[in-house]
């Protein structure tokens, strides 16, 4: 498997010493928060990332609940019971993954075996961004990319709730097509 690097403070992939586009900077170009206070997405962002962290932790059972911010618990719990009530089972947490051919990495939050078959798993908090399924089916075609054995076949958004949670299944034909055009757009802009 490539050895991926990312660089949590500069939130930088790089791969044989050569930065590349993450995937969430590649769809970055399709979204507009211009009418978002900055402190406010900032906010949120973070708030987001604490709760991958704090479900991650959870996934390998390294969380120290005695350290949890509370206001994480709730998020943390509505995780818990997705995957008790679904029967999923998590395979990996914060999965990096490298497109060979494309050159772009990125970090999938869950792998999962669920109803059967290998899936992807994102988690969200709050809105869910319409880039969402081209997220996910860019991070399927990467872990496909590296021939890391079974390739997931769905993918799914777990959107997480205080007091509750829904699944989304990503079925969207056009996610892959729209992760291109956006890699392709990325690269005329930054290159």
């Amino acid at each position: 498997m490539t050895e991926i690097v990312f660089d949590e403070a500069r939130h930088e992939y790089t791969v044989a010493g050569r930065v590349v586009p993450s995937v969430t900077q590649v769809l970055g170009i399709l979204q507009d928060f211009g009418a978002v206070p900055a402190d406010v997405l900032a906010s949120a962002a973070e708030f987001g990332t604490h709760v991958h962290q704090a479900c991650a932790l959870d996934n390998a059972g390294q969380l120290d609940e005695a350290a949890l911010d509370p206001a994480l618990a709730p998020y943390l719990e509505q995780w818990r019971r997705f995957l008790s009530e679904s029967g999923a089972t998590v395979l990996a947490s914060e999965l990096r993954v490298f497109h060979r051919g494309l050159r772009y990495a990125g970090t999938l939050d869950v792998l999962a075996q669920w109803r059967g078959q290998r899936c992807i798993i994102d988690i969200k908090t709050g809105q869910l961004p319409r880039t969402v399924g081209a997220q996910t089916e860019a991070y399927r075609m990467a872990y496909q990319s590296q021939e890391c054995g079974e390739v997931p076949r769905r993918r799914y958004c777990v959107q997480l709730s205080a007091d509750d949670y829904k699944v989304h299944p990503l079925t969207d034909p056009a996610d892959w097509s729209l992760f291109q055009s956006a890699l392709n757009c990325y690269r005329f802009k930054n290159q």
